[in-house]
């Protein structure tokens, strides 16, 4: 099942910026450059991994949910993290974009989360 969040740049002239992030079927997150007027948006830009891409990290089905700290704009998603031998044994809530960090552990079958921010904090939200 495919997630999405999406993230408004009111700093963008004419407050037309709106970037769409979704997850794809092979764990990789992939965002569409939105204008948020009505009617047709003829640049329109999307970015995503080609078919040929390494797997993702997302799990599946996962949600996304994204925010802002001091201006800076996350996107945060359970993650399967690397393991050496054998399947995981539980996720990550992890930063997903713009860089990967992972930020706390929970079990297999949490995927919820959840974001919140004000001008001076944010705060992640999830089952453990």
């Amino acid at each position: 099942m495919t997630a999405v969040t999406a993230l408004f740049d009111p700093a963008m002239p004419d407050e037309t910026s709106i970037s769409l992030f979704s997850n794809t079927s092979m764990a990789q997150l992939t965002v569409a450059l939105k204008n948020s007027n009505d009617g047709p948006d003829p640049d329109g830009k999307s970015f995503g991994p080609s078919a040929s891409d390494y797997k993702g990290f997302i799990a599946q089905p996962s949600q996304l949910a994204s925010g802002s700290f001091r201006g800076f704009r996350v996107v945060v998603a359970a993650t399967v993290p690397r393991t050496v031998e054998g399947g995981p044994t539980t996720n990550q809530i992890s930063i997903v974009s713009p860089v990967y960090q992972g930020l706390a552990s929970n079990r297999l079958e949490n995927k919820k989360v959840a974001v919140s921010n004000s001008d001076t904090s944010a705060w992640v939200y999830f089952l453990e």
